[in-house]
Parts: structure tokens; C-alpha cells; sequence
């Protein structure tokens, strides 16, 4: 559960946001500027910021958003979009509408706020338009930005070109493209995802994890799960993403039925050795069916010569002869 953040603290958050959106970094004289506090409050807001994880300080006193302070911050942009269009809709006037979304903004929940852009018109419409089609290298820049900001790491080129395994001015000609599209933003450091960049990367992302967690189950290796899943994630079709959801909920629903899971993993790995297992005798047993085939051939044709020998001479000499046939040819079958 993440730790709450007082009202004071998302204000600042909001505001060093919106300072630093044509910039890497905001001094602190400039978020008092903004708020109308003294230097001496924001110093001390920086601090508690700072120990929660959600801004950095550089050498210069310049702060910046963590990502996971940035996305802290967006969450309650959004809150306060979804507010003021919902009281702007019921007839109040924008300055009112602004105003009163300030204020409820920090207590509404992320579920409530969801709730009411249902019933927001801004909103109806943002959720009936279609989301824009994009090509793998897209996706890819996208899913890799998100998966930096949650590990908490910067999405810089360096790390970026570290992930993707490509070159910086690859990078760069690829972030125009997607600040072009919507996608991104950047600053001198940074690549930042928009919401709608957002949107695009949670649901490949979703689909990657989605698609490794069936791989793993079919007892493939974490390295390859991961690896097809990286593949996979970028073609599948939204009609085959909620089936294998509802199957690996399925399986999940009856795993917790049982217990914590661990039985059905004990279980599926059994099976899958015990198929091995099956497969290896029934391999053992057509070898060994093949080799007493042959040697009840090798006897019957050893019998054949010793009626022959018994048709020659006769009597018990004859079985005498025909044994001793029959150790012959076994020995000159082998040589």
C-alpha cells in the first residue's frame, strides 16, 4: 500500500510538475513564487518530499520529480480535469468549477474518481475515441519508459539506450517522433510519457506480464518466457488477451481455493514429470518388445535348422544336434 501524501505535499508535487514541464529542474524561490509561501515552508516541504522518495535535489538546489512523484502528480492532475469538467457540465461557472476541484481533488479516491468520469462528458468522449494504432518500435520506446519509472530510474537516453540495446541518436530521432504523436514529452534529460503515452505503454505492459505468466505456467524458462512475451505482446489480438485472462484467473481462482497455489504448481510440475516419466517407459517398453522379438525370431529359426538335423538323424541325437545348432548360430549371430 503506497504511503499517503498530506495535501500540502500533493500541492507541491502539482507545482513543481507544472514549473518543470519546459525544464529539467525548479529552484526552490520559484515554488514559492508560485504558492505564495516563505522560502523557509518550502524548504522544509522539500525535505519531507525528498525523504519520501518523491523529488530529487541536485548540487545546484534544483529539484525534480522522481517518477514516482511525477506520477503521483499526474494522478492528481487527472483528479482535478475529471472535477472541474464534472462541475462545469452541472452549470458552474469555470473560476467556481477550478476552485472547487482544488479543494476536493486531495480527498477523492483514485475508484471514486474513476466513477465519476463515467458520468463526465469530457471524459465519455475521451474513452469513446479509439486509441491511436502504433508499430512495434513505438510500443517498445513506450513499455521501456514505464518499466524505467517503476523500477525508479530516470528515462534518460543513457538508460534507455541501455534497455533497448540501441544507439542515443536513435533514441532521439524516435523521441521526436513520439512527442509528435502525442505519446512523450521531453526535457534536456528526460523523456516523459503523456497520459495517452501512458495509456498505450500500461496496456503492452499488461499484455507482456499477461503472456510471461502463461509461458511460465506451461513450464517454460523465465528467460524465454520473457523473451516471447516480448514478441507476443506487440501482435496479439485484444479478443486472445481477456481469454488467456480469464484462464489464468481461472486456474488462479481454483489454486486459491485449494490453498496458496503452491500445491497446484507441485501438482503441474508432477504431471509434467510423471508424462516424462510415461514417455520414457513406454519408450523402454517398445525397446525391450523388440528385443525379445528378435530373439524369439533368432529360436524359431534355430528351431527351423534343428528339425532339419532331426529329419537327418532321426530321434534324440537329432534334439541333441538341433541345441547344439542353436548355440552355434546364436554365437556366430553375434560375431
Amino acid at each position: 500500500m503506497r504511503e499517503r501524501t498530506h495535501e500540502s505535499g500533493e500541492m507541491y508535487l502539482k507545482v513543481i510538475e507544472r514549473l518543470t514541464r519546459g525544464k529539467s529542474t525548479v529552484q526552490p524561490i520559484e515554488i514559492a513564487e508560485e504558492l505564495g509561501y516563505v522560502k523557509s515552508s518550502v524548504s522544509r516541504a522539500i525535505k519531507l518530499l525528498r525523504g519520501k522518495g518523491l523529488i530529487t535535489v541536485n548540487e545546484t538546489n534544483g529539484v525534480s520529480l522522481t517518477p514516482s512523484g511525477r506520477r503521483r502528480a499526474e494522478q492528481l492532475r487527472h483528479k482535478y480535469e475529471v472535477l472541474r469538467s464534472l462541475f462545469v457540465s452541472i452549470g458552474a461557472e469555470e473560476r467556481m468549477a477550478e476552485e472547487a476541484a482544488c479543494k476536493i481533488e486531495h480527498c477523492v479516491t483514485d475508484e471514486l474518481c474513476g466513477l465519476i468520469a463515467l458520468y463526465t462528458p469530457e471524459f465519455q468522449e475521451r474513452r469513446e475515441k479509439p486509441v491511436p494504432n502504433t508499430n512495434e518500435s513505438e510500443e517498445m520506446y513506450l513499455e521501456t519508459m514505464l518499466r524505467l519509472e517503476e523500477s525508479g530510474q530516470e528515462s534518460d537516453l543513457t538508460n534507455i539506450a541501455r534497455e533497448m540495446k540501441v544507439t542515443k541518436p536513435a533514441i532521439i530521432k524516435a523521441r521526436q517522433k513520439l512527442c509528435d504523436l502525442g505519446f512523450a514529452r521531453h526535457d534536456t534529460h528526460n523523456i516523459y510519457l503523456t497520459p495517452l503515452g501512458r495509456e498505450i505503454a500500461e496496456r503492452v505492459y499488461e499484455k507482456h506480464k499477461l503472456f510471461t505468466r502463461l509461458l511460465r505456467r506451461m513450464g517454460v524458462s523465465w528467460e524465454s518466457a520473457e523473451e516471447d512475451a516480448c514478441r507476443i505482446e506487440h501482435i496479439v489480438s485484444d479478443e486472445t488477451v481477456k481469454a488467456v485472462r480469464r484462464y489464468l484467473n481461472g486456474k488462479e481462482e481454483q489454486a486459491n481455493a485449494h490453498g496458496d497455489g503452491s500445491e497446484e504448481k507441485e501438482a503441474f510440475a508432477g504431471t509434467v514429470l510423471r508424462e516424462l516419466s510415461g514417455m520414457r517407459h513406454d519408450a523402454d517398453q517398445s525397446e525391450e518388445r523388440r528385443r525379445r522379438g528378435d530373439k524369439v525370431s533368432g529360436l524359431q529359426a534355430a528351431d527351423g535348422g534343428g528339425d532339419q538335423e532331426r529329419t537327418n538323424s532321426g530321434g534324440t541325437a537329432g534334439d541333441r544336434n538341433s541345441e547344439s545348432g542353436r548355440e552355434h548360430r546364436g554365437i556366430d549371430g553375434d560375431t
